[in-house]
């Protein structure tokens, strides 16, 4: 292999580097851009069960280690009550 294909090789090897590298900062940016927290009003939260639906029966509801009547949620912003609902509700498995 002469010296011209050598630095055709590496130019590509670095280009789809920068390539992958790119695609892996934008996945973790898409992640992070999920994290944020919704309003109440946006996920139509209701401090009481909803068809025998309640947050402390879905997968995203954290119980507080203080207080047995509420608790935080990884997708509605504020305190939740425990016997609330919304509409992100997802039953735990």
């Amino acid at each position: 292999m002469d010296e011209k294909q050598a630095n055709v090789k590496r130019r590509l090897i670095l280009v789809r580097g920068l390539g992958l590298a790119g695609g892996c900062l934008m996945c973790i940016g898409a992640r992070n851009a999920t994290a944020a927290k919704t309003s109440k009003a946006a996920l139509l939260y209701q401090e009481r069960p909803h068809d025998g639906k309640r947050c402390a029966d879905c997968r995203h509801f954290v119980a507080a280690a203080n207080d047995a009547a509420t608790g935080t949620c990884d997708v509605v912003d504020g305190a939740i009550n425990r016997e609330g609902w919304c509409i992100a509700f997802a039953p735990r498995i």
